[in-house]
């Protein structure tokens, strides 16, 4: 049950609501503006996402082959990688949790709230090839 009702906030009421919320400020803005200010969104969103989301995994990455717990900074990857993709969806409510998620005592405060509560059931653990294995090679 839980699960359809995240399907239908997903699929009908956030696209419903960002309509809204774009003819609203389509109305106070203008068309141009409006479309202007989504695009210039997006496109900070697509920037971020490539320099923090790459930042956030090599940290992550040093922690796991240090052997610090790593539990709140995958998380907090994570919702950069998160707040990226909102910032590129098309919509100012997308982008505001977008550019909350950013900031970072906010990005902290719901990566402790999460890291808490999946936490226990994931283990985070850096696998090496043995000696004298072959690499993995992918042929497409």
């Amino acid at each position: 049950m839980v699960m359809v009702l995240v399907l239908v906030a997903l699929f009908i009421i956030i696209p419903v609501v960002e309509i809204a919320v774009i003819l609203q400020v389509g109305s106070a803005l203008g068309v141009v503006p409006t479309v202007a200010l989504l695009l210039g969104i997006a496109v900070v969103g697509g920037v971020v996402a490539r320099r923090q989301g790459v930042r956030a995994i090599q940290d992550v990455r040093a922690a796991m082959l240090s052997g610090q717990k790593v539990g709140t900074r995958v998380v907090s990857a994570a919702l950069v990688l998160v707040a990226a993709v909102l910032m590129i969806a098309p919509g100012f409510v997308t982008d505001a949790v977008g550019i909350l998620l950013l900031a970072p005592p906010v990005r902290g405060l719901v990566a402790r709230v999460i890291a808490r509560r999946v936490g226990p059931r994931v283990r985070a653990q850096v696998v090496s090839p043995r000696k004298g294995d072959p690499p993995d090679i992918i042929d497409i």
